[in-house]
């Protein structure tokens, strides 16, 4: 699963998510929230603070996240920060 994620993984180590494009992409996707928090095997609370902000996705959280929303991982980095 996590295969084509590898070349990626070292470079999202130093990255911030663009939240403003997360919550369009999440919007747009029509996919329940509850549906993408289990995808990332978080709980509902959970996920509304790391995509508000308030916490970090782990990497593995975030991939999941971004496969369930059918969208290159890299698509939604905009700076060097600290995504762990």
């Amino acid at each position: 699963m996590f295969g084509e994620w590898r070349a990626k993984i070292n470079i999202l180590r130093i990255c911030e998510v663009d939240y403003e494009l997360l919550h369009s992409i999440i919007k747009k996707s029509n996919i329940p929230i509850t549906k993408l928090a289990e995808c990332c095997g978080i709980s509902r609370y959970a996920f509304y603070k790391k995509i508000n902000g308030e916490g970090e996705f782990k990497i593995t959280e975030y991939i999941r996240l971004c496969e369930t929303l059918g969208i290159d991982i890299m698509d939604t980095i905009t700076k060097e920060g600290n995504v762990n």
